[in-house]
């Protein structure tokens, strides 16, 4: 992504890649990329979509079920659970999978 350091100074979002070699960290993006599909064919120019259409789709995407939460979006982990959790070793190594 050639404007991933003009993302990040415009928005604070940081932008991460996928370390050669490493095809565990790709999964859960490809993953995702084909779900985004259903709602937009690969290409697609996201800025002819007003923000409340990407509001939902992210709304859908977001509460989707997951495996781990037992297929019960409502068991998703909130955001008090992951503060001071400075320990958890990174679940991107293949010694530590998520």
């Amino acid at each position: 992504m050639a404007a991933h350091a003009q993302i990040t100074s415009q928005t604070g979002v940081q932008v991460y890649f996928a370390d050669p070699h490493s095809p565990w960290q790709r999964g859960v993006n490809e993953n995702t990329n084909g779900l985004l599909r259903d709602y937009s064919p690969k290409g697609t120019d996201l800025s002819v979509h007003p923000p409340s259409y990407l509001e939902l789709v992210a709304a859908q995407m977001n509460d989707r079920p997951k495996k781990a939460w037992n297929g019960d979006p409502s068991t998703r982990p909130g955001p008090s659970q992951y503060q001071n959790n400075n320990t958890r070793k990174c679940c991107n190594h293949p010694q530590n999978p998520p």
